[in-house]
């Protein structure tokens, strides 16, 4: 019985599969060992494009979901700057986080 093991490689030579093939009474040839690796050569690019092609489409898919809430967070955060920029008009040379918590703290005692 005679074996034969050809790893599948990714673009950094990493280990991503190994293949194994045994064969009873004759040894593997170099030709078809040849042969074997070269078509483990084209599954290791077919798989690197297949995982590729997940990355891609799992970003994409994040990119629908968060892509409509970017403008919201950015209305958000211009809304909170005219807020302060409001405040800091009537409340010149204060501190306005000062004058809200006193606002606040007059209005809970009467």
């Amino acid at each position: 019985m005679y074996d034969y093991y050809s790893g599948v490689l990714d673009a950094e030579k990493n280990v991503m599969a190994i293949f194994a093939a045994t064969r009873i009474g004759k040894t593997f040839t170099e030709v078809e060992m040849s042969e074997i690796d070269g078509i483990m050569n084209r599954v290791s690019l077919a798989l690197e494009r297949t995982l590729l092609y997940e990355k891609w489409k799992r970003r994409e898919s994040l990119i629908k979901i968060f892509w409509p809430m970017r403008t919201k967070v950015f209305n958000l955060f211009q809304l909170k700057k005219r807020f302060f920029n409001l405040m800091k008009r009537f409340v010149i040379g204060s501190n306005v986080g000062t004058l809200i918590s006193k606002r606040l703290y007059q209005k809970t005692d009467g």
